[in-house]
């Protein structure tokens, strides 16, 4: 009888080190021993074929893209020509540098097969079960998203690491394998027709130096018609000269004019570097040509010392009675001598520290206040009267938790210190170690503020700190409105949003922790789109508000923990809250109503993602009109109103503007709030009524920081107003004229330029934040006798203007002020260091120049004069300036 008997079984390659890609294993013998009916022996055998060894071997690349506002940066995954094998359970984290900001939402799989993006705010993950070996070739997986570069070098990128293993699942016997990129490799720019680069000498530059940039553009494609180029400057360079000129009244605007194709340009532009720039700090300055295609210059400014201190417990924790040993490390990370450095630690008041024998080396000074004991080390003590660069110093200290804390409710301890020196003022950072007891927990997060669709990591921290066992130990996390990513290790259950982790047996004085990871649910986007025109004569009441914040909240994560000692339950819990940056966001208000004739068009885009843009055109005309209401005819006779009020509370800024009282008006006027930039652009031209603007960024001052604006102007007049708060500080440019009654003010922290009075007046600015300010001014003094609606309001005060500039730190300070003037005609350029002005006028001119070497300049001319002056600090490159230089005619 003829029978056939199949055998199957598998084996696993083994993970052993000679076994790799191309590898022949040997063929397997197999032998047939079998008795037939006369019980004689029989044997029969055969071998099979070599075993070639395939391995799965991916290759990763990366390539950068610069476009105007962010980098975007692609991915690329593929097999390599000696791939064979599937890869299983691919991993690739993309590690951010400190100094750079991921986009939430950006990341993406533009091609590969199904997987999943987990995104954090200092790196990514993309997570794909298998990648097999058709992703090879022109065929790539690729995967892209967003950042935004924060003042770092160029030297900084994004780096990757990319791991994966032979064998799907959790297999013992699988091979894992890695490929990193580091982030090396060109930044291209965005493949516009017309291309910009930007580039800096020298880098690094010091403190008061000149600064050379040099813009090179070219036109890849077909003709360019009319092109300009911008660049637009950090706050701590002021404009010197440029090759070829930029356009008249500018700094920053080039007309490059027609440029043909393949044709090419460089502009040469030299600046001067603000002498209280801090050493370690860097300059952004960029350029833009066309509408999309524009290019960054990051500087390093060096010149002074720049220390550092970074300090270390030996415990995150630490219970009632024990003993906590910090290590402070101070060094100097500049380029020059820091000199006579010291170091200043506060203690908690809850720690209990040895004067003698608790630190080495001992403090030159200890004492003791309700913000615990304070100590300090002076130069001679650190041996730091000079500390080079690259030189550092090392203080360590030893405390004790009081026994009596077991009793009270501490639940941390905070450690603040700090390092300066003759040029480096204290400025104290803390380190926090939490107290515990018994059975523990205690959760953080990283942050308290996210956005929306952001990662939060929690950390839960546990442990046992009884000197014996504890049993049955439980912890339960109770997670808010959120998403469960995943945990280190993973949870035991997971019941709706009960996470829950059964632990065991905790060992005596033993600890651990979970890392958690969550995302904030992202709410669903509005998009509005109004798009209206309207005209006609009669009587109007209009009303429009949009806002795509909304109310801030909070999510609150609790965790808690259980456990049995000696039969006794015990327990513990902790909890940790974040808040959600949902009040971020932008809003805008507008309001009409009047009598008479009106044209209106209107265009308004609203996204709860990307804020509001409001542009619009208005031309009024008041009179009375006769409406017939429930049968009766009825007189309305209301003088035109158009209000404009704006929050972008992203970058913390509010932008007015109002127009009342009106005859008549004419105004095209553009709005945009996003979390970038708030951008301001109006032309009008009114008769009869009151026009004001207003623009708040920081405090309600701008002393401490930001900008502030007022204007108001009454009588007729035609203006035209732009502002753009792009980058590191709004810059505001004006130009108008009329007759009536004037009052403005725009101030910084360091700047300030005001004007007041009655008259005629003509005036063309440019507020550069704190960088500098031009100013072109022609005013004659008239009495004004107008009204606000029925009211009759009448102007007779005379024209006062000025404008100054100074630093608190050092002294020094500019102003030019003229007050009880008859008429004025003044051209003015100031910067930080500097002072160029001509005027002739008939009233009080006062110009003072103080600095921190209390060498003054005080001047004042009353009657009719003409005046050429120039000012300039003598010594820019020194941190406390020098005496005036002064030019007079």
């Amino acid at each position: 009888m003829d029978q056939d008997i199949r055998i199957g079984f598998q084996a696993k390659v083994a993970d052993a080190p000679d076994i790799r890609a191309g590898a022949l294993l040997p063929g397997e013998k197999a032998t047939l021993r079998w008795r037939d009916s006369s019980d004689c022996l029989h044997f029969s055998s055969d071998e099979s074929d070599g075993v070639v060894i395939v391995e799965p071997d991916l290759i990763l690349k990366r390539a950068i893209l610069q476009d105007e506002y962010y980098e975007i940066i692609t991915l690329q995954i593929s097999h390599s020509p000696s791939s064979s094998a599937p890869a299983f359970d691919v991993d690739l984290t993309e590690l951010l540098p400190s100094k750079m900001a991921y986009l939430p939402g950006s990341a993406e799989i533009l091609s590969g097969p199904d997987g999943e993006i987990i995104e954090g705010t200092s790196h990514l993950m993309w997570h794909f079960d298998a990648v097999d070996p058709s992703w090879a070739d022109a065929k790539k997986v690729i995967l892209s998203y967003r950042a935004i570069p924060e003042n770092q070098s160029n030297s900084q990128r994004p780096s990757a690491i990319l791991s994966w293993t032979s064998a799907a699942g959790d297999d013992p016997n699988e091979r894992k394998y890695f490929a990193s990129d580091d982030g090396e490799g060109p930044i291209s720019q965005s493949d516009q027709e017309l291309a910009i680069a930007m580039i800096d000498d020298p880098d690094p530059v010091l403190p008061g130096g000149i600064l050379n940039y040099t813009v090179n553009y070219r036109n890849s494609k077909d003709s360019a018609i009319w092109a300009m180029a911008h660049v637009i400057y950090d706050r701590n360079v002021s404009f010197l000269s440029a090759s070829p000129p930029p356009d008249t009244g500018t700094e920053g605007q080039w007309t490059v004019g027609d440029i043909s194709p393949q044709g090419s340009g460089t502009i040469n532009i030299s600046v001067r570097v603000n002498p209280s720039a801090p050493g370690g700090s860097e300059l952004v300055s960029h350029a833009q040509i066309g509408s999309s295609s524009a290019a960054l210059s990051r500087t390093k400014v060096i010149g002074s010392s720049a220390l550092v201190i970074e300090n270390n417990a030996s415990s995150p924790i630490l219970c009632p009675g024990g003993s906590l040993n910090y290590t402070l490390t101070f060094k100097n990370e500049g380029s020059e001598d820091a000199l006579n450095v010291t170091v200043t630690d506060i203690l908690d008041s809850n720690l209990q520290f040895d004067e003698v024998a608790g630190c080495t080396p001992r403090p030159s000074r200890i004492w003791r206040d309700d913000e615990g004991v304070h100590l300090f080390w002076n130069a001679e003590t650190l041996g730091s009267r000079v500390l080079s660069p690259g030189q550092f110093g090392k203080i360590d200290l030893r405390a004790r938790l009081e026994d009596r804390a077991e009793g009270h409710e501490i639940d941390r301890i905070i450690n603040r210190y700090a390092v300066a020196s003759e040029t480096t003022a204290e400025s104290f950072q803390s380190l926090e170690t939490l107290v515990v007891r018994s059975v523990f927990i205690r959760k953080t997060a990283p942050k308290n503020e996210y956005f929306k669709g952001e990662l939060v990591n929690y950390t839960i921290l546990f442990g046992n700190e009884h000197s014996i066992e504890a049993s049955d130990a439980v912890i339960i996390d109770r997670l808010p409105d959120v998403e469960f990513v995943g945990a280190i290790p993973s949870p035991s259950r997971i019941n709706g949003n009960l996470i829950c982790w059964e632990l065991g047996t905790l060992q005596p004085h033993s600890s651990g922790s979970i890392l958690l990871c969550v995302k904030i649910k992202k709410r669903p986007e509005v998009i509005f789109r109004d798009n209206q025109s309207v005209s006609g004569r009669g009587y109007v009441a209009a009303r429009q508000m949009l806002n795509t914040s909304q109310q801030a909240r909070a999510l609150i994560n609790y965790a808690n923990i259980t456990a049995e000692i000696s039969g006794d339950e015990v327990r513990d819990s902790s909890c940790a809250i974040v808040n959600l940056l949902d009040a971020y966001g932008a809003a805008i208000e507008t309001t009409q109503h009047g009598s008479g004739d009106l044209e209106h068009v209107q265009l308004m885009d609203y996204s709860t993602k990307c804020g509001i843009i409001l542009k619009s055109h208005t031309r009024i005309s008041h009179s009375p009109v006769s409406l017939r209401l429930s049968g009766k005819n009825q007189t309305v006779d209301s003088l035109w109103t158009d209000l404009t009020s704006s929050a972008n509370y992203y970058r913390q800024e509010k932008l007015s503007e109002s127009y009342q009282y009106m005859d008549e008006i004419e105004k095209d006027a553009a709005i945009l709030l996003d979390p970038n930039q708030t951008v301001y652009n109006s032309q009008s031209e009114f008769s009869g009524g009151i026009a004001q603007m207003s623009y708040l960024h920081g405090g309600e001052d701008a002393t401490s920081g930001g900008m502030a604006i007022s204007e108001r102007f009454h009588g007729n007049f035609l203006l035209q107003r732009y502002l753009d708060s792009y980058g590191r500080g709004a810059s505001y440019t004006e130009s108008s004229f009329g007759q009536g009654f004037v009052s403005t003010d725009k101030r910084t922290p360091s700047y300030e330029s005001y004007l007041h009075g009655s008259g005629l007046y003509r005036s063309r600015e440019t507020f550069a934040g704190d960088r500098w300010i031009h100013k072109n001014v022609s005013l004659i003094f008239e009495p004004q006798n107008l009204s606000a609606g029925s009211i009759p309001v009448n102007y007779t005060s005379k024209w006062r203007e000025g404008l100054s500039v100074g630093d608190g730190r050092s002294g020094f300070q500019i102003s030019s002020d003229a007050i009880q003037m008859i008429f004025l005609q003044k051209d003015a350029l100031m910067d930080s260091s500097s002072l160029t002005m001509t005027q002739e006028f008939e009233g009080i001119s006062s110009t003072k120049a103080l600095t921190g070497w209390n060498a003054t300049l005080d001047e004042i001319f009353a009657g009719r004069f003409s005046q050429d002056l120039k000012i300039r600090n003598s010594c820019p490159g020194l941190k406390w300036p020098g005496p005036p230089l002064v030019s007079l005619s």
